[in-house]
Parts: C-alpha cells; structure tokens; sequence
C-alpha cells in the first residue's frame, strides 16, 4: 500500500507539460529506429512515459547529469520494447525484388544493340558486328556470311541464311526458329521445314 502511495505522488508532480515533453522525448529518441510504425512508435512513447513517470519524481529525474538521462532513457525503451515484443532496428530491411526481363520480344522492346555480339546455339555459333555484317560458322566447319537487319515483325533477317523467327529473347538467352525450303531429290517437290534453337550470348 505505502509502495503505491508513493507512485501516485511521483506521478502527481508531473504536470501534463512535464509529461508531454517526456513523451516527445522518447518519441525524437525512437525515430531511428525505422522499422517501427507510427502506432508502435507512440506505445513505446506511453510505456516509456509510465515508466519514467512512475520511478522518478520531477525533481529526481531533472537533477539527473546528461549522461544518467540518456543510461535511463536506452534502459527505458528497451524494456518497453521488449514488453511490446518490438525488434528496434535503425536500418529498415529492404524488400527484395525479383527481377525480370527488362524486354519482351512481343513487345518488340529489343534493339540492334541487344543482339550485338556472339551467339551460340546447339550447332553453330553467329556473329551478329555493329556494322551490320553477319557470319555464321558451324559445328561441321562450314560457314556464312552476310548481313542483318530486325524487319518490322522483329525478326532478324540475315541475307545468304535466311530469316530467324524470334520466339523469345532477354538479353541473354534467344530462342528462334528457321524455316527452311528443302529438296529431297531432283524430281521430288520442295518442302519446308522449321527447326527451334536455342542461343545464348557468349560474349
């Protein structure tokens, strides 16, 4: 009984002022911590106030040096954090985003510029130069070359080889298709055939 006496008449001299500006405090103190929300921010700021409030009288706690204040205002908001069940961290974690192709052949997003450079599929590897000259050399040993474009459909159009049909395409990993005219025999009828490769950028 005498103990909760005493806590009344400590808390009785602090005047709304006195508790508005020991609220404020501890609210200025916990604004580092960045991944508090407002609403917990404000429950440390009452926890904090009751308990500095309860244990100090205004004229204990204004007699406290600087270096007592700032020891009891870190013990302070630490217990309230932890009977809040709050984690105080100053730097707020970033969420990490999963990143996806910045283009789209549907939506012709590529440019000349993307697909310069070496290509590889699964039986030759292409040069796509600058200047706009294409060669392409194969696993067998042969060899093309010619020059290239991107028509209006966003396929590539290579003279002496022929037009690659893109089907997908990142950046980094392209995959298109060709249509070939093929004869079997002199006498036979042509016909075509459409084989899929997958390419990826070597350099």
């Amino acid at each position: 009984m005498g103990k909760t006496s005493s806590l009344i008449a400590q808390s009785g001299d602090w005047s709304k002022s006195d508790r508005t500006n020991v609220f404020e405090e501890c609210m200025s103190e916990t604004s580092k911590y960045k991944n508090l929300t407002k609403e917990q921010q404000e429950s440390l700021g009452m926890c904090y106030l009751d308990e500095v409030t309860n244990k100090y009288s205004k004229k204990e706690y204004e007699a406290k040096i600087e270096v007592e204040i700032n020891r009891i205002k870190q013990a302070t908001i630490g217990l309230c954090a932890k009977n809040l069940g709050l984690t105080l961290e100053t730097t707020k974690k970033e969420t990490q985003e999963i990143k996806t192709p910045s283009r789209k052949v549907n939506e012709g997003n590529f440019t000349r510029k993307d697909l310069v450079g070496i290509w590889q599929d699964e039986n030759s590897k292409f040069y796509f130069n600058e200047d706009g000259t294409f060669v392409m050399k194969w696993v067998t040993g042969e060899s093309a070359g010619g020059t290239w474009y991107i028509d209006q459909a966003r396929n590539i159009v290579i003279s002496e080889v022929g037009t690659m049909t893109i089907i997908s395409f990142d950046g980094t990993n392209m995959k298109y298709s060709q249509t070939y005219t093929v004869k079997k025999n002199p006498f036979a009828k042509k016909e075509t055939k459409t084989e899929f490769y997958n390419a990826t950028r070597v350099e």
